[in-house]
């Protein structure tokens, strides 16, 4: 008879084995289930205290180090980004052994914080319901300007008027000498010297004259003339060539001279000497004489003026000329300067002339 082998498994030991492996199974099946993927586990990064009860509760969960991140998605400057709100999650409570299985914590939501520009909501029913809608702020126009009722706009203001020149006035005292006109028709060409008679210094001397037509009748329309003294200021008693250009719409028969100028001060000095004149004549007929000027007094300050004036046989004026001193300071007691100084005669011979120097 044989031996029964002791290492046969009982009956009994058989249905214990297989309950063992059924539970096995099952609790297999219930983590896979129950369980998430290692590779998907989430952990808590960052939870913020609520002060405020508040009556549901916001999970913050960050994905693990070695999770794949996505690549970020750049959006169109042109077109505004819109921020989808989060999920709402079930508040109904979650037993501790589950919150351990799924690798989620659940806590209150952390407190608003108030956003300075506020992105709308695309969901209706999450919008806040006591939230006024925000008003649009109207851009201001670069251009407008805004004026406060009663005020008056602010215009330029016009501009001051200038002043007029004080005309110069006819002074009595002028004597007028050596004079020659030639008058045709409507035109006139004077040329002469005046004698300052009045007793006081002269500056700004304009010669002009009272014109007469036929009959000596005056012409009362107006006449256009220019009259040229080669010297601002004419002393007491000096004597200065001018000339004189008028033209009428009527002819002109005869005329008055007159003398306007104003008073002033300080006239220029006359007391300077010649020496070593002489007379040529150029090939384009203009008289001239060359020599050297002397200063037998102090230095100047701003100008030497040497005239000539030449004469006919009746002495009347045919011309005048002048030459300037470049450099009059250099010219002081003792010293001389050289000058050349030459006048269109208008084809008529020169009877004498005569040379004067005024300087300051």
């Amino acid at each position: 008879m044989q031996k029964q082998s002791q290492f046969k498994p009982s009956k009994k030991n058989r249905l214990a084995s297989l309950a063992w492996l059924l539970i096995l199974i099952v609790g297999a099946s219930l983590a896979c289930t129950l369980g998430a993927d290692s590779s998907q586990t989430m952990r808590v990064r960052k939870t913020l205290p609520t002060v405020t009860a508040t009556p549901r509760a916001v999970a913050i969960i960050e994905p693990p180090a070695d999770a794949p991140v996505a690549a970020p998605v750049t959006a169109n400057e042109s077109e505004p980004v819109i921020v989808e709100p989060p999920t709402p999650i079930a508040t109904a409570p979650v037993a501790a052994n589950n919150s351990r299985q799924s690798g989620a914590i659940f806590v209150p939501p952390p407190t608003a914080i108030p956003q300075q520009n506020p992105l709308p909501a695309t969901n209706p029913a999450l919008a806040p319901a006591n939230t006024p809608p925000a008003s649009p702020t109207p851009a201001a126009s670069p251009t407008a300007a805004r004026v406060q009722p009663g005020a008056t706009p602010a215009s330029p203001l016009p501009a001051p008027p200038e002043p007029s020149p004080t005309p110069k006035l006819e002074i009595p005292g002028w004597t007028f000498v050596n004079v020659r006109s030639m008058i045709n028709q409507g035109d006139a060409f004077v040329v002469g010297e005046a004698i300052n008679n009045t007793g006081v210094p002269q500056r700004e001397v304009d010669i002009s004259g009272i014109f007469y037509s036929s009959k000596d009748r005056l012409i009362g329309d107006e006449i256009e003339a220019v009259d040229y003294i080669p010297v601002d200021v004419v002393p007491i008693g000096a004597r200065v060539p001018f000339e004189l250009v008028a033209e009428s719409s009527q002819p002109i028969y005869r005329l008055d001279l007159i003398g306007l100028s104003e008073p002033t001060d300080n006239p220029p000095r006359q007391d300077f000497e010649f020496l070593n004149v002489k007379e040529r004549l150029t090939t384009a007929g203009m008289y001239c004489l060359r020599g050297t000027v002397k200063n037998p007094g102090a230095a100047l300050n701003e100008y030497l003026i040497i005239l000539l004036t030449a004469y006919n046989g009746q002495s009347q004026v045919i011309g005048f000329g002048e030459h300037s001193e470049i450099s009059p300071a250099k010219v002081i007691a003792n010293q001389t300067a050289p000058f050349d100084v030459c006048l269109d005669p208008l084809g008529q011979p020169v009877a004498r002339y005569e040379l004067r120097a005024w300087g300051w």
